[in-house]
């Protein structure tokens, strides 16, 4: 998949706007991968992060003045992996991240009136998404 281990590696989470789940998951997988760089984005730019997303984040150390990004403004980086957030985004990949490894993991979107959800997106994100890109590069 990639060459060898001494590389920096690079995960791009990209979601339609990166205001809340994209977020959470670069958080997560700044503080648990310290050998990996993560970004998040948004194919639009959001305006703000989510209000709950920011609570959690803070609430769980992971909160770092995160801000919402837009993926044209990485358009110079390159992605080793690319974790797309929404299906309906698979067709709306830019040339510039044909080269990267594109993995589709879906989330709910948490109701802004249930802390409870973001809670849960948090745990699942932790679970699923750290294990994935952890694996994906020791492979």
């Amino acid at each position: 998949m990639n060459t060898t281990s001494q590389e920096e590696k690079k995960v791009l989470i990209l979601s339609k706007e990166d205001n809340c789940q994209s977020i959470i998951a670069q958080a997560v997988l700044t503080k648990y991968l310290r050998s990996v760089t993560s970004y998040s984005a948004g194919v639009n730019l959001a305006k703000q992060i989510d209000a709950n997303a920011v609570k959690l984040l803070k609430e769980n150390g992971l909160f770092n003045n995160q801000a919402p990004t837009l993926l044209s403004s990485l358009e110079n980086l390159h992605f080793d992996l690319v974790i797309v957030l929404e299906e309906t985004l698979m067709n709306k990949i830019p040339d510039f991240l044909e080269n990267a490894d594109i993995i589709s993991i879906e989330y709910e979107t948490p109701n802004p009136q249930k802390f409870s959800e973001y809670k849960t997106l948090l745990k699942n994100i932790q679970m699923e998404i750290t294990p994935i890109v952890r694996m994906h590069f020791e492979a």
